[in-house]
């Protein structure tokens, strides 16, 4: 996984490509992601810097896969940083427990496993711990 000064969050050819075949509708074709506009602004709900100031989140995070639009309008996709893999959605997180042996592991687990999200931790945001 690359490192921090490693990552090119504009570069989406440099995201994480899975050596598995992703079950449908999960993809890790990046450049065709149609909600990429909420990760790659500063104000956006699902860049990097908004899980850090939001959700307190530490470490690279490394995008895994995620669902069109046509499947989830809402923007959803699935990280890892610092080891714990999440499931992210406009407006809410949830931690998913493993182990999982590989960032493959879990996106094959993910696409065999239809409650992987309820079965997921919710995120409290760090503004509602301090309000």
């Amino acid at each position: 996984m690359p490192s921090r000064s490693e990552m090119n969050y504009a570069d989406r050819k440099t995201w994480y490509r899975s050596t598995i075949t992703l079950s449908e509708p999960w993809s890790c074709d990046w450049e065709n992601w149609d909600n990429f506009k909420y990760f790659n602004t500063p104000d956006g709900g699902l860049s990097p810097s908004a899980m850090r100031q939001t959700w307190g989140i530490t470490g690279e995070i490394q995008p895994l896969a995620f669902l069109p639009g046509w499947v989830m309008p809402e923007p959803t996709y699935v990280f890892v940083a610092d080891g714990v893999y999440y499931w992210a959605t406009y407006g809410g997180l949830k931690r998913i427990d493993g182990p999982f042996a590989s960032c493959d592991d879990f996106l094959r687990r993910l696409g065999k496993d239809k409650t992987m999200w309820a079965r997921g931790t919710e995120v409290p945001s760090l503004d509602w711990e301090t309000n």
